[in-house]
């Protein structure tokens, strides 16, 4: 959610902000750089925290994964 909270500012708001001279240009491309980090970032640990419930499944199903 923090993420999606992040990238609505920086698409939707800190443009119109630039656009009326109250928010410099530079630190909005720093800014939606850190957003761009922090949700490739966010979307390596779902996918690590995925991999991990998945093993456990079928641990305790006594499924064997086949790879």
């Amino acid at each position: 959610m923090l993420n999606l909270l992040f990238l609505m500012i920086v698409l939707f708001v800190l443009p119109g902000v630039i656009h009326i001279g109250k928010f410099q240009n530079i630190y909005y491309h720093y800014y939606f750089i850190l957003c761009l980090w922090h949700y490739v970032y966010t979307k390596i640990i779902q996918h690590e925290c995925f991999k991990a419930n998945t093993e456990n499944i079928l641990a305790m199903s006594g499924i064997q994964r086949s790879t």
